[in-house]
């Protein structure tokens, strides 16, 4: 392994330093998931619905984070990372922030702009649904054009 990364135990391959960042990432994910869970539970007291959607969304951003398209941007992001001599450990951890970001920047935006159009196009509804099938399976075939140009 590359000298300046410290001393690598040999039966992980990894450097001290290397393995204290990984400890620390999944100590940071399982926090932010205690948290998660206790908010849920103290906003349970007040409202049994937002308690269980609390938990609810979890449970399916842990499904979507398996999504394919999710698996092929980490996946691109890490090659790319080994095949410029970096380890990289975290690429995961800072996907899923960015993009869990984006979502609840989305949601609350969602909010009050549902609330302003509440009403006044109804084709709004259905349209939601398609076009968020059709981001998906675009990105999907964008990152399998990428691959065929690496690949090639």
């Amino acid at each position: 392994m590359s000298g300046d990364k410290g001393v690598v135990d040999h039966k992980a391959g990894l450097a001290l330093n290397e393995k204290l960042s990984i400890g620390i990432v999944y100590s940071l994910i399982g926090v932010a998931t205690l948290l998660g869970f206790a908010a849920s539970a103290i906003i349970g007291r007040f409202s049994v619905l937002l308690g269980g959607l609390g938990v609810i969304t979890y449970v399916f951003g842990l499904r979507h984070g398996v999504d394919a398209d999710h698996i092929a941007a980490i996946d691109n992001t890490t090659r790319k990372l080994i095949e410029d001599n970096q380890r990289p450990f975290s690429v995961g951890m800072w996907f899923s922030l960015g993009h869990s970001t984006i979502v609840i920047t989305f949601i609350v935006a969602l909010i009050f702009a549902t609330r302003t159009v509440i009403g006044h196009i109804p084709a709004l509804e259905s349209g939601g649904a398609i076009i968020g099938t059709m981001v998906s399976g675009v990105f999907l075939w964008l990152m399998g054009i990428v691959n065929l140009v690496i690949f090639y």
